[in-house]
């Protein structure tokens, strides 16, 4: 029955993604509860991932646009690199191909989380974070304590919180390699 299952399953998962689930023993049962306890590991972790996503999208969106004086702050000279400039656009364009008005609101909801997470990157930190520009981010993160709003160490707790997201958005193994460790 365990290798029925899998044998119907297979053909949309494919043999490697079903492998990764695999022990020594070679067991089919082990590789089906492997996947289903996988699937529901990332469906328990939803909720947390919504939370953080939308967090860092409007905190710093809020803070942003105050700083700057203009809800659509990333229109403005000079703030963002080549890609996330991309990433604005094409948000810009997928909006507008559903037939709804580009509003600010819109365009921080259709920018990837990658995007947040860029801008605590290194590449931003003369322009966001800088003693000159301190407040833009840093007043995003105000509930954390200050030693804790430091640029690098927001920067590498999202970009873990980022891969561990790709993981369970893309269906990919989630219990071997650390990544549901908070660093």
């Amino acid at each position: 029955m365990v290798s029925q299952f899998l044998a119907e399953l297979q053909p949309s998962l494919s043999a490697p993604r079903l492998q990764r689930y695999a022990d020594p023993s070679g067991d089919p049962l082990q590789v089906a509860l492997g996947y289903l306890w996988n699937v529901a590991l990332a469906e328990s972790l939803y909720c947390s991932l919504n939370a953080v996503e939308l967090a860092l999208r409007n905190g710093p969106h809020s803070s942003l646009t105050q700083h700057f004086g203009r809800p659509d702050w990333y229109d403005g000279h000079g703030i963002l690199d080549g890609g996330q400039r991309g990433q604005v656009e094409k948000a810009k364009k997928t909006i507008a191909a559903y037939g709804d008005t580009v509003t600010p609101d819109r365009v921080v909801s259709q920018v990837t989380f990658g995007f947040w997470v860029t801008i605590l990157s290194r590449n931003y930190d003369a322009r966001l974070w800088s003693a000159n520009n301190a407040a833009p981010l840093k007043n995003a993160f105000l509930r954390l304590p200050k030693n804790q709003r430091q640029r690098h160490m927001l920067h590498t707790r999202y970009n873990h919180i980022r891969e561990l997201r790709n993981r369970v958005m893309h269906h990919e193994p989630l219990f071997d390699d650390g990544l549901l460790m908070v660093r």
